[in-house]
């Protein structure tokens, strides 16, 4: 059996704007059924087509929406137009939408061909995208690949685009891969090493004042406990993007409830997050950045057992806002949509301090404390998409 994967990252550069899409709206009388019924994000009440289409703009996940302009509901929805179906809706005041791929932001393309079957299916950002039958079998004995071009038009010059690690395997990779190749950003085992064990294997880590423990949660551990340690890595596209989804996954070992867990900052060091740490009460704490302050979610049932293991994620989308979860239980979330401003530029990560406390060390605007967390950490893991709760779960258990 031969098949065929190639897994594609692209940057799409039309224009400036980071959230302009092209929309595209059905006549009246219409709505969508998706292929799957889980492929329904959100049913939400807003006043417009156009408030509609711009909520479908803002989640990354959503590709199609339709609009009943006499009771005001917007359903936004995960599949692609092409897969599911336009139908007769019962409200002659409905329509249907959907979004094109957004400009100036890169994206995850998967090729996979069944040669015994003749199955051809496409992923976009690790969600299946579209499925083919061809009538034939593929035939080819090519001797090169044309990238960004056909044979027609190979001495035309693509300015429209860009391209980055390009992989073919002769296997067929099931979901649960592809969804991991196109969103888990960075794995950090911390095996006496700081190897990036995930696809994109990050060769931009770093270390100061770190030490290796034996007694990790799973093998051996990153060890922080002086006046001044930190884990750094740099290289985080997404992080930077506004209202991309995340999800921070790790293992922690406190000595002391207090400190920085997870830092993000950006590149130019203009945009700086405490995302993950302690308060001035020892309380866990998740936060993140809304355009004039941080916003925020606490576990304030209990103070975190020291010198224990604890698992800890914290989770952003538009619709489910900032999530915390501990040991795979959600524990606090924010009540309301909220946004995340993020700094616009690739972002530097720090593990278990304050970066630069020269210039970020006394602020007073973070309810995390920008100072040292000395403890363990342990499998960290960092994606590109909200994992449901489910997903958080299996994680910690």
């Amino acid at each position: 059996m031969k098949v065929l994967l190639i897994l594609i990252l692209i940057e799409f550069d039309k224009s400036n704007l980071i959230l302009q899409s092209n929309i595209q709206i059905s006549d009246w009388g219409k709505e969508f059924q998706p292929a799957n019924p889980i492929e329904f994000l959100n049913s939400i009440s807003v006043k417009s087509l156009i408030h509609c289409a711009k909520f479908c703009n803002l989640n990354i996940h959503c590709r199609t929406f339709d609009y009943d302009v006499s009771t005001l509901i917007c359903r936004l929805i995960e599949g692609e137009v092409k897969t599911g179906l336009i139908i007769p809706s019962i409200s002659l005041t409905s329509r249907v939408g959907n979004t094109n791929l957004i400009s100036n932001l890169w994206y995850h393309i998967s090729y996979i061909y069944d040669r015994i079957s003749l199955k051809q299916s496409f992923y976009l950002n690790g969600k299946i995208d579209g499925i083919l039958f061809p009538s034939e079998i593929f035939q080819s004995n090519a001797n090169q690949i044309l990238i960004g071009v056909s044979p027609n038009t190979i001495n035309t010059l693509n300015l429209f685009a860009q391209m980055n690690q390009m992989i073919f395997v002769s296997y067929i990779k099931n979901t649960s891969e592809i969804i991991d190749e196109a969103t888990l950003v960075v794995y950090y085992r911390f095996d006496n090493s700081l190897i990036d064990s995930s696809s994109y294997q990050n060769q931009n880590a770093s270390g100061i004042n770190i030490q290796f423990d034996l007694n990790g949660r799973f093998n051996q551990a990153l060890l922080l406990n002086s006046t001044y340690s930190l884990f750094q890595v740099t290289g985080f596209y997404f992080l930077g993007q506004i209202n991309y989804p995340f999800t921070f996954s790790i293992w922690i070992y406190p000595f002391t409830n207090q400190g920085i867990i997870i830092e993000v900052r950006g590149f130019d060091n203009f945009w700086w997050t405490p995302m993950l740490g302690f308060d001035s009460n020892h309380y866990l704490k998740a936060q993140t950045w809304n355009g004039g302050a941080f916003y925020y979610v606490t576990l304030n049932s209990f103070v975190l057992p020291l010198n224990t293991w604890t698992h800890v994620t914290t989770t952003f989308s538009v619709d489910n806002g900032l999530r915390l979860f501990v040991n795979g239980t959600l524990v606090n979330q924010t009540s309301s949509y909220y946004v995340h401003i993020a700094s616009g530029t690739f972002n530097i990560l720090s593990i278990g301090g304050c970066s630069d406390p020269i210039r970020w060390g006394n602020s007073t605007h973070s309810t995390i404390l920008p100072i040292q967390y000395r403890g363990k950490i342990d499998e960290m893991k960092i994606y590109s998409r909200e994992l449901t709760i489910d997903e958080v779960y299996t994680l910690a258990n």
